[in-house]
């Protein structure tokens, strides 16, 4: 091996041996693929917002989605997601009343 080349991590996702695939070039590859397939027109931003809404909607917990995305601290996730834990109260609201009833 080159030493001038220097080791990649292997934790990597878009990694060529030699360095990373840049933000860019994904974006633009994601877009093409996207378009060529006509699958409509998404960001790789909006991929995201809809997996961590997901793992919301599916009963994840905050703390985790936070970690998942990478958030420094989980009031950046709550900014983002609060509207979305919102329409979950009702939910969560209903099976209280269920679980205090059945006592």
């Amino acid at each position: 091996m080159n030493s001038k080349v220097r080791k990649i991590n292997d934790n990597y996702i878009f990694n060529t041996g030699v360095g990373l695939i840049t933000h860019n070039a994904v974006t633009k590859t994601f877009q093409r693929f996207l378009l060529q397939n006509s699958l409509g027109n998404y960001t790789l931003h909006a991929i995201r917002h809809t997996h961590a809404s997901t793992l919301l909607a599916n009963g994840l917990s905050i703390q985790y989605v936070s970690k998942r995305l990478g958030h420094s601290n989980i009031e950046i996730t709550w900014r983002v997601y609060s509207h979305l834990l919102d329409d979950y109260k009702t939910t969560e609201d209903e099976k209280v009343t269920t679980i205090l009833d059945n006592l």
